[in-house]
């Protein structure tokens, strides 16, 4: 049998997209063994644990912003701000809305509830107990099989790719990148199938999901008067907010210093000379004032 380090580049670089190939269909097929079966066939109907379920504790919390929108429990101040509207806190409000409520008393940026640990610590822990039960997102069992999947792909396919390169630099050939590319692509997929954030059975429930709503999926997110229902928190959850929750939790762009040019700062165009040859052309209005 031939030593397939003896191969000459392009053959074993065939010889090595095979092997990837093979590696990362093992891992996918070992992955959906060690999965559980799903626990419900009916689908989900509570829009915090689709949302949770489709994007996680951020993508939950985005739409349980929406939801609270949509009922009336909370108004825009501005194009990225919001407010809590009831002077009083609503009755039989999950945690998650009470939280973000109270968050909101006063005029606070949608990013800001994203970015809130206490607020997705919250929403995780309404959430993914339950999806884990039903076998929609993988327990502790399932994620140490994960990592271990990770851990053996990325060591074979990494240890093959390794000796084939010492092996070609001690023969004193250095076309080697093609091969580096290949290691790292593959080594992309495996961590990629092995490493997913749903299970099976939680794809298959976002599929039927999907088809669920499929008719109403092109209805849009409220930005307007709310209409005192779950519908649009439901598409919401489903098929996400699209451009409208691109606008409002568009996190602050940072502040750019005004020193990073040398025109603006009265140090700099204090002096005549200073003012004519830098501010003169370059700055217009901010040195207006350097020619007296």
């Amino acid at each position: 049998m031939t030593n397939p380090f003896d191969l000459r580049g392009p053959e074993f670089l065939v010889f090595y997209i095979a092997l990837g190939a093979l590696v990362t269909l093992a891992v996918a097929i070992m992955r959906r063994q060690a999965e559980p079966l799903a626990r419900t066939t009916a689908p989900l109907t509570d829009y915090l644990k689709i949302a949770y379920l489709r994007g996680g504790p951020s993508e939950a919390l985005r739409i349980a912003t929406v939801a609270l929108l949509d009922r009336g429990l909370m108004e825009m101040v501005d194009e990225h701000r919001l407010k809590a509207t009831p002077d009083k806190m609503p009755a039989g409000l999950p945690r998650t809305e009470q939280r973000v409520l109270e968050n909101c008393k006063t005029p606070t940026r949608a990013s800001a509830i994203v970015d809130d640990t206490i607020l997705r610590i919250t929403v995780q822990t309404e959430c993914e107990a339950h999806l884990v039960q039903a076998g929609l997102l993988p327990d502790e069992n399932v994620r140490t099989v994960h990592k271990g999947l990770v851990i053996g792909g990325l060591l074979l396919l990494g240890l093959v790719a390794l000796v084939k390169i010492m092996v070609a630099l001690g023969r004193g050939r250095t076309n080697i990148w093609f091969l580096i590319l290949a290691a790292i692509g593959f080594g992309f997929i495996v961590f990629r199938l092995a490493r997913p954030f749903r299970t099976a059975a939680g794809e298959a429930m976002l599929a039927d999901l999907r088809r669920l709503f499929s008719a109403a999926r092109h209805r849009t997110a409220p930005v307007g008067a709310p209409s005192g229902t779950n519908e649009a928190a439901l598409l919401a959850a489903v098929f996400g907010i699209g451009a409208f929750g691109e606008r409002l939790f568009r996190r602050p762009e940072p502040v750019r210093s005004s020193r990073s040019s040398g025109c603006g700062s009265g140090g700099f165009c204090g002096s005549g000379s200073s003012c004519g040859s830098a501010c003169g052309g370059g700055c217009g209005g901010g040195c207006g004032g350097c020619g007296s």
